[in-house]
């Protein structure tokens, strides 16, 4: 009975650190920093593009990303802490959107799920970009060890600021600091 217990404690204690990485994947991210999961990155983005999962055409980073602060969050339909952030980002998306954020919602299903991801987007009412990586071009340049959720947030000049493996709560308050950062006053 103590063994189950045990189990069951771990399995949901796991269940609220986030889904990390795909099935097939290697390990989580070796955090950066106080060890929270998070990291203050440096460096440039890669020119991806992604078809959009609304068939609307497809979505360039680069050309989302020119003069505008990007939130990148790569998600699948099986993770419920990538469904938790991805709707706390609603709020602050339509909040700072005026002001020069984006958000582009990368979903990480393989064709077994992709059916799903259409239906999360209509579900959740995401009113931001969401888009397929079919071929793995976004996870393998911004999310190599395919953690989900994975966090990227990019400032005005396409530089990588910010990355986050998983979702807590309260995680929230601190992707909202850095994006409230790097639009400037």
């Amino acid at each position: 009975m103590k063994t189950m217990l045990v189990i069951v404690g771990l399995a949901a204690l796991a269940a609220v650190q986030g889904c990390g990485p795909s099935a097939g994947g290697p390990g989580p991210v070796t955090p950066q920093g106080g060890g929270s999961g998070e990291s203050e990155a440096q460096g440039s983005i890669p020119d991806i593009t992604l078809e959009r999962v609304d068939g609307q055409g497809s979505v360039r980073l680069h050309a989302i990303a020119e003069d505008k602060v990007v939130v990148v969050v790569f998600w699948s339909t099986y993770c419920d802490s990538c469904k938790t952030e991805l709707v706390g980002l609603k709020s602050l998306y339509v909040e700072l959107a005026p002001e020069g954020l984006e958000v582009l919602a990368v979903s990480m299903d393989k064709p077994d799920t992709a059916s799903d991801v259409l239906s999360d987007v209509q579900k959740y009412s995401l009113p931001y970009l969401v888009a397929y990586d079919t071929e793995s071009r976004a996870s393998s340049s911004l999310n190599p060890t395919n953690a989900e959720p994975f966090t990227v947030i990019i400032d005005k000049g396409m530089n990588i600021v910010y990355t986050r493996e998983s979702f807590f709560p309260g995680d929230m308050d601190k992707i909202e600091e850095v994006v409230r950062e790097a639009l400037g006053p």
